[in-house]
């Protein structure tokens, strides 16, 4: 007795069609339950953020800025005009990324404004680990906009603060760097101190 052949092109189509639907599901699905489950519009808290670090910024006395004195120089180096910089000098993009990190752990703690982005940060990493919740922060930048760049310029902000003020909680002196394979993690390496083409060597 002689069976039918499978049809193989109706198989694929339908294990495609069957994978687009499950992904389009899915993506639906963390959409809605990201948003519903957190009660927050992500790209609002992004932008009111946004509107509070870019006041903050306009302040024109360092003392009014809610932050060490290291991190009060560092600002103001990073935020000079593009003609005192010898070197490669940051984009606009490199530098508020970096004042949101400083703004969320210097500056929140001492302003009301801040307590509401604390406690959605402390709400997003709780859902996401409930039983040890690690203090996560998520910082967005296009391709080719030096995110390697940005990352030592926040190692330099809490090396300094960290030597400075070693009892504190907020610095460190250790980071761990992990990269989605070999020839990213030798990219890296310019943020290690020691390396021959180390950032903190080669950039102002």
């Amino acid at each position: 007795e002689e069976s039918e052949a499978p049809d193989q092109h109706s198989d694929q189509s339908n294990v495609t069609q069957n994978s687009s639907s499950f992904s389009e599901q899915e993506l639906s699905l963390d959409e809605e339950s990201s948003e519903a489950g957190a009660g927050y519009n992500i790209y609002e808290e992004i932008n009111d953020l946004r509107i509070l670090v870019d006041r903050w910024r306009e302040l024109p006395d360092p003392r009014t800025w809610n932050v060490s004195p290291e991190t009060q120089r560092l600002l103001q180096h990073w935020r000079r005009p593009r003609e005192d910089w010898t070197n490669l000098c940051p984009f606009f993009c490199q530098v508020e990324a970096a004042e949101i990190a400083i703004w969320l752990t210097e500056v929140a703690l001492k302003v009301k404004e801040g307590k509401r982005f604390l406690d959605h940060l402390r709400t997003a990493n709780v859902g996401a680990s409930p039983i040890d919740p690690l203090n996560r922060l998520a910082l967005k930048l296009a391709t080719g906009a030096g995110k390697t760049t940005v990352m030592a310029m926040l190692i330099a902000w809490q090396t300094v603060n960290a030597v400075r003020r070693p009892d504190s909680k907020h610095f460190t002196r250790g980071f761990l760097i992990v990269a989605p394979g070999v020839t990213i993690r030798d990219r890296l390496r310019v943020l290690m101190p020691n390396d021959p083409d180390s950032y903190y060597k080669s950039r102002e």
